[in-house]
């Protein structure tokens, strides 16, 4: 008996597996859940600690758009290639065994929506429990070097691209004002596959089906009016009052290594909530280079991360190069004045305004976003990138953006110390001393009633 009440106590014990694309979940079941078609990537891009397994479903597919169109195509992974290059130059390796590690990113079906308000959206999947600050597969495996969730065939990062955008399809810095940087574009996206990543919805739960399932990068969200982190050690939200808005105030990014880079990144947190665009970005007023601003104009050019992003990715688990990723004692050394574009983008469409990823506001004023120099540049491949041929009819456009709406604060919420409900299941050691109790109970109660009716065996 005892046996089999903790058969039933470890099966709701087993961590659940969620694939998000910003706060938009599925769970997936304990089957094999595929999301490439081919046994075999389509392109494998060796870097200096990750060797990249990408599939491009599009390829896959013979779509003819996207990844596959016949003219963009080739540009728009040769883009890939380059910033996976990149990325996997600046990465270090996290454990001493000095061994290169597997990531593989998917390229799901592209969409090729010209009024579409995204760009595109990313994300990994997660696997874990509620009541606890869980990380990503993709950074499992960086740390782990093997797919911590083999029964899961999943990619460590899922990519869906708009290319019904103008896209700027070159390494070179010769971007037009009504195109969008596909290498930028794509940075930003796969920072979210790598944890950079909030799943809490407006009223402080999960996106998951399951209660406080929290991702690692929450556990360092720190409400500075208040001195204190917006999540309990259980996940719990830290207010009485119900639902997150602007009331709180500013929200930073609180962690060993960004107290330690000397600047605590403000998270983007409007006082309305934005779903999958609130607390997952770097507000672009304090920070208006970050590669995660949650918005990006035409013209502009993002290529290489900041010392307070990289600070972040290094308390999710990730670690970089120092002498070859942005360090902190420079950051904001060679900004100048003549970074910042004097001059709006000419509106040439009356669409919706266009953020990254899903309905995210482009809420940086031109005039505050930063075009790096040339030497943030990630070096053009050996193979060279040609200029793309685009058509005129893909153009996205944004509107003016938004004013700021922090002005007026509603007056300041009840915050408490300590929020977990005592009606909530209970977890971990405690949880199962209590079915341990039970299970002894029920069995003094079987002999008892078994000495009652004569069925007790003496043993000689």
């Amino acid at each position: 008996l005892l046996t089999f009440i903790l058969t039933i106590y470890a099966s709701e014990e087993e961590p659940k597996a969620f694939q998000c694309y910003d706060t938009e979940c599925k769970q997936i079941k304990n089957t094999t859940f595929i999301t490439w078609k081919r046994s075999t990537p389509t392109l494998i891009v060796d870097s200096h600690t990750i060797s990249w397994e990408v599939y491009f479903t599009d390829c896959d597919d013979g779509t003819g758009i996207g990844f596959d169109d016949p003219t963009d195509g080739p540009q728009a992974q040769s883009i890939v290639e380059t910033l996976l290059q990149y990325l996997g130059g600046i990465l270090d390796f996290p454990n001493s065994d000095r061994a290169k590690r597997t990531l593989s990113v998917t390229f799901e079906t592209s969409e090729n929506d010209q009024t579409s308000s995204r760009l595109a959206a990313a994300g990994t999947f997660w696997v874990g429990f509620p009541n606890n600050f869980n990380r990503g597969a993709a950074t499992l495996r960086y740390e782990l070097n093997r797919k911590p969730y083999p029964q899961h065939n999943l990619a460590d990062i899922s990519v869906i691209v708009n290319f019904g955008a103008r896209y700027h399809l070159s390494m070179s810095n010769n971007i037009a004002r009504n195109e969008y940087d596909f290498f930028t574009v794509l940075l930003h996206e796969i920072l979210h596959g790598f944890g950079f990543a909030s799943l809490t919805l407006s009223d402080g739960s999960s996106s998951t089906t399951l209660t406080n399932f929290r991702t690692e990068y929450e556990r360092s969200m720190y409400l500075q009016n208040f001195n204190q982190t917006l999540f309990n050690s259980l996940g719990f939200l830290r207010t009485t009052t119900p639902g997150l808005t602007g009331a709180f105030g500013p929200i930073v990014y609180k962690s060993q290594e960004t107290d330690a880079c000397g600047t605590l990144p403000q998270l983007y947190f409007p006082s309305s909530f934005q779903r999958g665009s609130s607390m997952s970005h770097i507000d672009s007023t304090q920070m208006p280079q970050a590669v995660m601003n949650p918005g990006i104009f035409p013209g502009i050019l993002k290529r290489q991360l900041q010392p307070p992003e990289i600070s972040i990715l290094e308390s999710l688990g990730w670690v970089f190069n120092n002498t070859l990723a942005p360090s902190c004692s420079n950051f904001m050394s060679t900004v100048s004045p003549t970074d910042f574009p004097t001059n709006p983008p000419t509106a040439i469409s009356t669409s919706t305004p266009t953020g990254i990823p899903t309905s995210e506001p482009v809420d940086a004023p031109v005039d505050q976003t930063l075009a790096p120099s040339s030497s943030a540049v990630p070096p053009t491949p050996s193979t060279g990138v040609t200029s793309p041929s685009v058509s005129t009819t893909t153009t996205i456009v944004p509107s003016a953006a938004p004013t700021s709406s922090n002005s007026s604060q509603p007056s300041q919420p009840s915050v408490a110390q300590d929020n977990r409900d005592p009606t909530q299941t209970c977890i971990g050691d405690v949880c199962m001393a209590i079915w341990i109790f039970i299970a002894i109970g029920i069995i003094v109660a079987l002999i008892v009633v078994c000495i009652g009716v004569g069925c007790f065996i003496k043993f000689k």
